[in-house]
Order: C-alpha cells, then sequence, then structure tokens
C-alpha cells in the first residue's frame, strides 16, 4: 500500500508588513497640510479684502450717486420754477395789457380822471378817530361823485366826521346829499354819506 501524501506547494504570500511611519514622513505630511492651510488662509484673506474693497467701492459710488441725483433734483426744482415763473409773467402780462385797453377805452371817451384820487383818500386819512373805520370808499366821475360808507363802535362819533369832513379843502364845493345810519347789532352802527347822482 502505498501511501501517497499530498504536498501542498501552495502558499499563501505573506504579506508585507505595513510600512513604519517614519518622523521624517509625519513631518513632511504635517507641514504639507500646513502649507495647504496657510495657502488656503491667504486665498480666503485676499477674496476678504477684495470684497471689502469692492464694497467700500460701492459705498462710495452710492454716495456720489445719491449726491448727484440731489443736484438733479434741484436743478429740477428750478427748472420747474422757471416754468411756474414763467407762467406767471405771462398771466400777468396778459392782465396788465387788459387793464391798458381799459385805461385806452376811458381816455377815449374822456372818463379819465384828471385830478386823481389821492386828494380825497388824503382827506379822509387826516381824521382818524378811534373806533370808527371806513368799509367802502368810492369815488367816481373824477371826483364828482363820492360815496363813504363806514362803522363805528360809538355813534355819536358819527358828527364829528361830518365836521371833519366838511373842513377839508378836497371836499370844497361838493354837497352830500345822502346821510345813512343803521345799526348792524348791538355794538356796531353803519354809516353812509355821499354825494348823489
Amino acid at each position: 500500500m502505498s501511501m501517497m501524501q499530498q504536498i501542498n506547494l501552495y502558499h499563501p504570500p505573506e504579506l508585507a508588513p505595513p510600512p513604519k511611519l517614519s518622523f521624517k514622513l509625519i513631518g513632511q505630511i504635517t507641514g504639507g497640510l500646513l502649507a495647504v492651510l496657510i495657502l488656503a488662509s491667504f486665498v480666503l484673506y485676499i477674496m476678504t479684502f477684495l470684497k471689502d474693497s469692492h464694497l467700500s467701492q460701492v459705498r462710495q459710488d452710492g454716495k456720489a450717486l445719491r449726491a448727484e441725483l440731489i443736484r438733479l433734483s434741484k436743478e429740477l426744482d428750478v427748472v420747474s420754477d422757471e416754468k411756474t415763473i414763467n407762467n406767471e409773467i405771462a398771466e400777468l402780462q396778459i392782465v396788465l395789457a387788459n387793464k391798458q385797453n381799459a385805461l385806452t377805452i376811458l381816455k377815449r371817451q374822456g372818463l379819465d380822471n384828471t385830478t386823481g384820487f389821492s386828494v380825497y383818500l388824503e382827506a379822509l386819512s387826516k381824521h382818524h378817530i378811534d373806533n370808527t373805520w371806513f368799509t367802502k370808499i368810492m369815488i367816481g366821475r373824477g371826483g364828482g361823485d363820492l360815496d363813504f360808507e363806514g362803522e363805528t363802535t360809538q355813534p355819536e362819533l358819527i358828527p364829528g366826521i361830518l365836521e371833519a369832513l366838511g373842513d377839508e379843502k378836497a371836499l370844497d364845493g361838493r354837497a352830500f346829499r345822502v346821510f345813512n345810519v343803521v345799526r348792524h347789532d348791538a355794538n356796531i352802527v353803519g354809516f353812509n354819506i355821499e354825494t348823489g347822482k
């Protein structure tokens, strides 16, 4: 009997032992990582600096734009004010032309006042009496028609007004044909004197 013996020629390969980390290798890896971190920090710093610089420039541009907007707004106000003033000037020129036309018509018809109204107004203004005032002064036909209305809180002062007006040189030769006194309320009395038509 023979005995057979089997011999296994296959041997599993022996695994190489893991490499041992040396201090040199650990230092190189740590240095490499540190260099990457420093580079990343530098890139972040540059990006932040650029962002802050850009933000500062945007703020300055914003301020400049606001100042320009304010300046343009003021110019627009001036332009609109000029338009308003020009419109008002045009309206006043129309009013002036109408008044000049009316004056021309009055002069053509011989209705212009050659002596003026100031002498009558001066006569009225010379005689101030407390608590008495005029509410209407009508001077027509170059002083030919006079109509004065007023009010007083003291009716006893009315004769003094009439006497004062009678002493005025500007009113010489004028006959007041109408004289009215009317009580408006408990405290105020109205009066009216006129030359009549």
